[in-house]
């Protein structure tokens, strides 16, 4: 009886577990906001990906994004300028 117990106890761990690792995949909707953010004195790219939610991206790819998606020739920003942050959820 106790194998069995422990067997079933087991098997719904497992399950638990599968379901959380790929329940996360499915999401169904996108959300994308878009926040005007006016950069600070010593603000990089990577400081401001922080700040925001980056759904399914590393901070990393995060910010290579913001940077695409300001058209930045470089990572340097200056004090005072303004760049679009996108900020992506999944629900």
């Amino acid at each position: 009886m106790r194998k069995f117990v422990f067997m079933l106890v087991v098997f719904l761990i497992t399950i638990f577990a599968v379901d959380s690792a790929f329940g996360e995949a499915e999401k169904d909707e996108v959300n994308v906001y878009y926040n005007q953010v006016r950069v600070l004195k010593g603000d990089t790219y990577w400081d401001i990906a922080g700040r925001f939610s980056s759904d399914g991206m590393t901070r990393e790819e995060y910010t290579e994004y913001i940077m695409e998606f300001n058209n930045a020739e470089n990572d340097s920003l200056m004090a005072g300028q303004s760049i679009i942050v996108p900020v992506i959820e999944y629900v």
